[in-house]
C-alpha cells in the first residue's frame, strides 16, 4: 500500500490575523469543528466503496503546540484526512499518483520534460496558453483570511486561483515568522535540506493539477503533460554576460519594456495582464485578491532601469564541483552548512570578507533578508560574505540585474522573481526550478545510495526541513523523505544536455573553506536567533 496523507493545512496564528487554505470541500463549519477532511465521494468517504481509500487520523505525536507560528507544528486544521490505497490519489483519493493514470490508476508512464528552448513556435502557444488558462482556473480549495485556531467556524473565506494558490503556497512556507517570540526569518522552503525536497512538490503538484485541468477540458492525452525547464547553464557560457533574446521576447516569457522607470513585462504571456499577489508581503500575512502590480523583470541588460553591473551568474567548475560532491547537506543544516550540495545549489556563506566591498553586497545577520556592505551593518549584527550560485543567481539577475543593485535600486523598480516569497508570480520561476529539479537529479544519479538526512537537528531554524516533516502547505500531504527519490518514480525525466566541463576524477571533492574567527562570531550571533 502506498501511504498518501491527503490534506490542506496552511494556516498560521498571529496577533493580527491569519490564513490559511483547505479543500473548498473541507471548508464547511462540520469540517472545521470536527478536524476531519474525509470528502464524500460517489465512492463513499475517502473512496473506500471502491478501495481507493479511508479516512484515518494522523499521528501527531511530539507536535509543539505552543508557537503561534502553526507552520511548525504542521499539519494543524484536521487531525482526520484520506489515506489513498495503492496509486489512488488526492485529498479525497480521486485521482491517480504522479505519473499514473487510467480508470484505475493502473498504467504508468515515464515521460520526459524538455528544455524550454527546444520548444516549437506551436508548443509556446500550447504552453502560454495553459499558463493563462491555470491564472483564472479555480483551485477548488479555500482561503481563510482571519485568525482562527482548530475547531473554530464561521470564517471568512475566499476562493482562490489554480496559479494563484502556487504563488500563495511559496508565501506561507517562506514568508517571516509573525510570533514576536521567535526568529522574523524561518523558512520552510529555503535555506536548509528541505529546499530541493520542497520546491521539487511544489512543481510537481502544478504539474500534476494542470494535467487534470486538461483532462476536464476534454484532452485524452492529459496525462502527457510535462513542465518544460530551462537550462541555464547556456548563459553561463557567454562572455557577454547578457542573457539570450531565446526567451525574453514578447512572443515567450515577455519582453522586459521601460515604463515611467518601472521594469514591465509586455508580450503574449501578459495579455490583457498578468496581475501579482504577496508582492513585497514578507513581513505580513497576504490577501490573495489583493493585486501588488503588473508584472515586472529586470533580465540583464545593461540598461536603466535594471543594473549595469555583471551578473552572478556560477562558473561551469561551481556547477561541476557542486554535483561532484559526495554530501547532499552538512551540519548545521541550514544557512550556516559549510558544504555540500545543497548549500551550492541554494545559497550559503563563505569567509571572503572583502567581498563585502565594491561590486558584491553582503548578508547581514541575524539573518533578516536584508543585504549590507561593511559600512552599514545593523547595530547588533555582523556581515558574511555569500555565495550566490545556481539558484539565488537566477532570481538576482532576473529581479535585480545584480546583487549590488539593491544599494541604489528602488525596490519598487525590481522584479517579482527576485522576492525570496513572491517569486513565483513571474512564471520564469517554474523553468527556473525544474532546472534545479534536474540537477538534484543529476546529483542523484551519482549518488544512488544518497538518502534525506536523518539527523538534522531539533531547533527553530530546521523545522520543517527535518526528512519526516511535512512540506508546508502544499497538499496532498508529503514528506521530505518522500520527495528525496529518482524522479523516474514520480513519472518524468529530465535528460540534461551535457553542456558542461567535466569534474576531474570520480572522487573530486571541491576544497572547501575553514571557518574559523568568522564562524565563532556568526555562531554567537545566530545562538539567540536562528537557533532559538
Amino acid at each position: 500500500m502506498y501511504y498518501l496523507f491527503a490534506l490542506i493545512t496552511a494556516l498560521w496564528l498571529i496577533p493580527h490575523g491569519g490564513v490559511c487554505q483547505i479543500p473548498t470541500v473541507c471548508a464547511d463549519d462540520d469540517s472545521l469543528e470536527n478536524l476531519r477532511c474525509c470528502p464524500t465521494t460517489s465512492d463513499g468517504v475517502c473512496g473506500e466503496g471502491a478501495s481507493r481509500g479511508s479516512c484515518v487520523t494522523l499521528n501527531l505525536e511530539g507536535y509543539d503546540r505552543n508557537t503561534t507560528d502553526v507552520r511548525a507544528n504542521w499539519p494543524h486544521y484536521f487531525t482526520q484526512v484520506c489515506q489513498c490505497n495503492g496509486n489512488y490519489y488526492g485529498y479525497d483519493c480521486s485521482r491517480c499518483r504522479f505519473g499514473y493514470y487510467g480508470t484505475t490508476c493502473s498504467e504508468f508512464q515515464v515521460l520526459p520534460r524538455r528544455e524550454i528552448a527546444t520548444y516549437t513556435d506551436t508548443e509556446w502557444i500550447e504552453f502560454i496558453s495553459i499558463l493563462r488558462m491555470v491564472r483564472t482556473r479555480d483551485s477548488g480549495y479555500t482561503a481563510i483570511l482571519e485568525e482562527a485556531v482548530p475547531g473554530t467556524t464561521g470564517l471568512e473565506m475566499s476562493n482562490i486561483s489554480l496559479y494563484g494558490l502556487y504563488v500563495w503556497v511559496h508565501h506561507v512556507a517562506a514568508r517571516n515568522t509573525l510570533d514576536p517570540d521567535l526568529n522574523a526569518r524561518q523558512d520552510y522552503a529555503h535555506l536548509g535540506p528541505a529546499f530541493t525536497t520542497w520546491h521539487r512538490y511544489l512543481n510537481l503538484w502544478l504539474e500534476w493539477e494542470i494535467q487534470y485541468l486538461l483532462q476536464s477540458l476534454g484532452q485524452n492525452d492529459y496525462h502527457m503533460f510535462r513542465l518544460p525547464y530551462w537550462d541555464w547553464r547556456i548563459e553561463i557560457q557567454r562572455t557577454t554576460g547578457i542573457l539570450s533574446d531565446d526567451l525574453f521576447t514578447e512572443r515567450r516569457f515577455g519582453a522586459t519594456r521601460n515604463v515611467s522607470g518601472f521594469p514591465r513585462v509586455e508580450g503574449d504571456i501578459i495579455g490583457d495582464g498578468w496581475d501579482t499577489i504577496c508582492w513585497q508581503r514578507a513581513s505580513m500575512t497576504c490577501d490573495p485578491n489583493v493585486n501588488t502590480g503588473p508584472l515586472q523583470r529586470c533580465p540583464f541588460t545593461g540598461t536603466d532601469p535594471c543594473s549595469s553591473s555583471n551578473p552572478d551568474w556560477p562558473t561551469i567548475q561551481q556547477v561541476n564541483d557542486a554535483i561532484a560532491m559526495d554530501d547532499y547537506d552538512t551540519q548545521p543544516y541550514n544557512i550556516l552548512a559549510a558544504k555540500g550540495f545543497r548549500p551550492f545549489l541554494d545559497f550559503k556563506i563563505n569567509n571572503d570578507l572583502d567581498g563585502c566591498r565594491g561590486d558584491r553586497m553582503c548578508m547581514c545577520l541575524p539573518f533578516g533578508g536584508l543585504f549590507c556592505d561593511l559600512d552599514s551593518v545593523p547595530e547588533g549584527g555582523v556581515a558574511v560574505a555569500y555565495t550566490s550560485l545556481m539558484h539565488t543567481s537566477g532570481h538576482f539577475i532576473l529581479g535585480i540585474g545584480h546583487a549590488k543593485a539593491l544599494a541604489t535600486l528602488d525596490i519598487n523598480k525590481t522584479g517579482q522573481i527576485y522576492d525570496p516569497v513572491a517569486s513565483p508570480n513571474d512564471p520564469v520561476f517554474i523553468v527556473h526550478h525544474t532546472m534545479i529539479d534536474c540537477m538534484l537529479e543529476e546529483w542523484m544519479e551519482r549518488h544512488p545510495n544518497a538518502r534525506y538526512p536523518r539527523n538534522v537537528p531539533t531547533t527553530f531554524s530546521t523545522t520543517g526541513h527535518r526528512a519526516n516533516d511535512y512540506l508546508v502547505p502544499i497538499f496532498p500531504l508529503h514528506t521530505n523523505a518522500e520527495m528525496f527519490a529518482r524522479i523516474s518514480e514520480f513519472g518524468y525525466s529530465c535528460n540534461l544536455p551535457n553542456t558542461t566541463v567535466r569534474s576531474t576524477g570520480g572522487g573530486h571533492r571541491v576544497q572547501f573553506e575553514v571557518f574559523t574567527l568568522l564562524c565563532a562570531v556568526i555562531t554567537t550571533v545566530m545562538a539567540i536567533t536562528l537557533f532559538h
